[in-house]
């Protein structure tokens, strides 16, 4: 039977063991380019909003992998952090920073209201519920904070989120942007 350790057990193992070949085997979807310059102007867009009175954006990067968010945003922000299950990754990410942290994201490792921005990219669809992550998220993260998740193709968590959030997200410019 399935259970969230399960599920952690098999992505670290999974991750631990295609760290080193993962970029370049996703360059066509996940780091094409194209992605790559969309993903950069939401996160602009994102620190531009929580950076109007000059103070240094903190970001966390949860299940940061290899570290494409921490590499697109490290030049952004005043702090960047990255936590993932796989030890292989983090080892990968450490080309981008030295602030990481092996942790499951639904028990991130930081004081509540700490951080400015939260990003989990590609991650919500390997978790066993993501619900976990989402109150973790909003604990972490400080008023005014953005929590920012991309490239998940589970269809049944974005039918779940999109009642629960739908005066929210249409409110906003980019659709799969959660403002605290």
């Amino acid at each position: 039977s399935f259970t969230k350790e399960y599920i952690s057990k098999i992505n670290k193992r999974v991750y631990d063991s295609t760290a080193h070949v993962y970029d370049e085997e996703h360059q066509h979807n996940v780091f094409c380019a194209e992605n790559q310059k969309r993903v950069e102007k939401i996160l602009k867009y994102i620190i531009k909003d929580i950076d109007r009175n000059g103070n240094s954006v903190r970001l966390l990067d949860a299940g940061c992998g290899t570290g494409n968010i921490l590499r697109l945003s490290k030049d952004k922000v005043g702090l960047v952090v990255g936590t993932d299950v796989s030890e292989e990754c983090l080892k990968l990410s450490s080309r981008f920073t030295n602030n990481l942290a092996c942790s499951d994201v639904s028990s991130l490792p930081f004081r509540s209201a700490s951080v400015d921005v939260i990003t989990a990219y590609s991650v919500l669809h390997h978790l066993f519920d993501y619900t976990e992550f989402l109150s973790e998220a909003y604990r972490v993260l400080a008023k005014g904070g953005w929590l920012y998740t991309d490239f998940d193709h589970n269809n049944l968590m974005l039918r779940t989120m999109f009642p629960l959030f739908r005066k929210k997200i249409l409110s906003m410019p980019i659709l799969n942007l959660i403002k605290r």
